[in-house]
């Protein structure tokens, strides 16, 4: 059967033209499962190799009929698909990161229609698709090698920016150069289209406990009167006061970023570490996990909750030692921003050369029982990139950069890439 169509160019669309009236966007139909692999060989090259001496694209399942099977009937994907008279001519997908986080990713057209505009739909069908959940954080990558995806995803609110990875991925579009991206959050969903009106209501900060807070939201927020108790409970932890520790290097630039989000979300920024943080029961921990990324130059690498550096960082150097003597060119440490260790551990990374990646809302959570929702925490990112990397890839607003940044240097960008350009320069001998 059919999917439903969440996007469709018919005559009475203001935005319709004659090229793109018969423009649908909606779910993959598990029936093109071929015509959608085809599609995406077309976009992306066979098997995702877009000419000689380019790296494959790293998600080898569009390229065939059985994983885009698979892809359609992940719990962790969904698939929307562009069609023009019946024929998928473009298509994005919707990464799960954790129960209240989403990403968009393997946005693809069709090379013979390229420039007829598709991107803006393909994006706003797969905004539409989140904004029916209760609340998701979408933290996505938007790719450096296009302007157009990024007007794309910029034209549909995607613009709060949050980071940015440099030399992150393969070469996949650029012989020469790995692949850069910027990085956008937006809260979706009907709680966070009533924080901005709820924040004004019931003030910033939240100082009644949870079965209290309940009866106020309920009382001033539309459409909260049938609300469960583990939505209470995710809306609480959404809008209570938020502690984020940054090395004072950071200080501004996580001003900046958390500013964005100011009308739903309350933040205060401490570099000094004297706050208590979060805990929530999270026990200090020295666990170092290795995302190896086998076959691939770039890896990560994530903490724990509460991480301990008195007793991690020990392991830490030796997770990054393993990485670099195997050859990785791209580390990434992701952590919880919202522990006042986060500070040491940082200065610890910037040390060892890592600079500044990325600072995301609620994009890392901590599972409780099955009747709870999970502790939402913030991720402060650093990354490292190997010097000879570095050396051939200028970054943004060098002559010679392949990196293309929407709106750059008057945007958040500017600020982000400064920081980054301002940690690399104080390494140099």
């Amino acid at each position: 059967m059919p999917a439903q169509t969440v996007y469709s160019n018919r005559p009475d669309n203001r935005e319709s033209s004659d090229r793109l009236a018969s423009l649908t966007v909606g779910p993959a139909d598990r029936e093109k499962a071929q015509l959608i692999a085809d599609m995406y060989n077309a976009a992306l090259g066979k098997l995702g190799v877009m000419a000689a001496g380019h790296e494959p694209y790293p998600d080898p399942s569009l390229f065939s009929r059985e994983g885009i099977v698979s892809d359609i009937d992940s719990d962790e994907r969904k698939l929307v698909v562009a069609e023009l008279d019946g024929r998928p001519v473009g298509a994005m997908i919707i990464d799960k990161i954790h129960d209240h986080a989403c990403e968009f990713n393997c946005m693809a057209v069709r090379l013979d229609c390229r420039g007829l505009g598709l991107g803006r739909p393909i994006v706003e069908a797969c905004r539409r698709l989140v904004d029916e959940t209760f609340f998701t954080a979408n933290s996505t990558e938007l790719v450096t090698h296009s302007l157009a995806s990024q007007r794309a995803h910029f034209a549909s609110g995607y613009n709060r920016l949050t980071g940015f990875g440099f030399c992150q991925y393969p070469r996949v579009f650029f012989k020469n150069h790995p692949e850069s991206c910027l990085w956008a959050t937006m809260l979706q969903g009907h709680l966070a289209r009533e924080l901005p009106d709820l924040r004004a209501k019931l003030g910033k900060s939240i100082g009644v406990p949870l079965s209290e807070f309940r009866m106020h939201l309920t009382a001033v927020g539309r459409g909260f009167a049938g609300l469960t108790d583990y939505e209470a409970e995710l809306a609480y932890d959404v809008m209570r006061k938020r502690n984020i520790y940054v090395p004072p290097a950071y200080a501004q630039l996580a001003g900046s970023i958390l500013a964005q989000f100011s009308d739903s979300l309350d933040y205060t920024v401490d570099t000094s570490g004297a706050g208590a943080g979060q805990t929530d029961g999270a026990r200090a921990s020295a666990a170092v996990e290795i995302d190896f990324k086998e076959g691939f130059e770039h890896s990560y690498i994530y903490l724990p909750p509460a991480f301990d550096p008195g007793a991690g960082l020990k392991p830490l150097a030796a997770a990054i030692e393993k990485l670099r003597s195997a050859g990785k060119r791209f580390i990434l440490v992701r952590m919880r921003a919202n522990y006042a260790s986060t500070i040491e551990t940082a200065e610890f990374l910037r040390s060892q050369g890592f600079v500044f990646h990325t600072l995301v809302p609620l994009y890392m959570s901590t599972a409780r029982d099955g009747t709870r929702p999970p502790v939402l925490d913030d991720m402060l990112g650093m990354q490292w990139v190997a010097p000879y990397v570095l050396a051939q890839n200028p970054l943004p607003g060098d002559t010679g950069s392949v990196v293309q940044l929407h709106g750059y240097p008057e945007n958040l960008s500017g600020q982000i890439v400064g920081t980054i350009r301002a940690e690399l320069r104080r390494q140099k001998p």
